[in-house]
């Protein structure tokens, strides 16, 4: 009974599957493109609200308030740097199953048109399978990209970080000495 009901849905094949990886990888490239426009000159930016924050401050207050005031900047910063991100994380981690799910449900399809043809087996099986594939191949297709950018974008993070805490440093050093 349970089978049959899978069976039916699995006879669907894997044209739905490849649809929905297109669309995850139009997603994708969405967020890589938008996090690029992000980081163009999020540094700098950083950079300068922590300039703005601390110049005004005096010494004494730099190693209190200015302290506090600017680990809220930095984490906040954090926060916007890493936005997304664990978005194209998942796309970059779950394509390639959904794209093996694919060609599962398109290896059943085409093992299950051979038990209705017969006599033309081989011919059958052959071309669902080579069909079915096409769902693995697209899935890598959707993840690479996704993970490359998401691994690039991680490591955007971390220097941009680097960079704010050695701004931070060094004004709040000014002025000292």
């Amino acid at each position: 009974m349970i089978t049959k009901l899978f069976l039916g849905f699995t006879l669907l094949g894997a044209q739905w599957v490849l649809w929905f990886l297109i669309f995850l990888s139009i997603v994708s490239i969405a967020l890589i493109f938008e996090r690029w426009t992000y980081f163009r000159g999020a540094t700098k930016a950083l950079e300068e609200k922590l300039t703005e924050t601390l110049k005004p401050l005096s010494v004494a207050d730099r190693s209190g308030r200015g302290q506090h005031l600017t680990d809220s900047i930095l984490a906040d910063a954090r926060l916007k740097a890493e936005s997304r991100l664990s978005w194209l994380a998942t796309i970059g981690s779950n394509a390639p199953f959904i794209g093996l799910f694919g060609t599962v449900l398109g290896i059943i399809r085409a093992f299950h048109d051979l038990s209705q043809q017969g006599t033309q087996g081989s011919t059958v099986v052959s071309s669902g399978i080579s069909e079915a594939l096409v769902a693995t191949a697209v899935g890598l297709f959707v993840a690479i990209p996704a993970v490359v950018g998401y691994n690039f974008y991680q490591r955007k993070v971390k220097d941009m970080m680097l960079t704010a805490q050695r701004t931070k440093s060094a004004l709040m050093g000014l002025g000292q000495g």
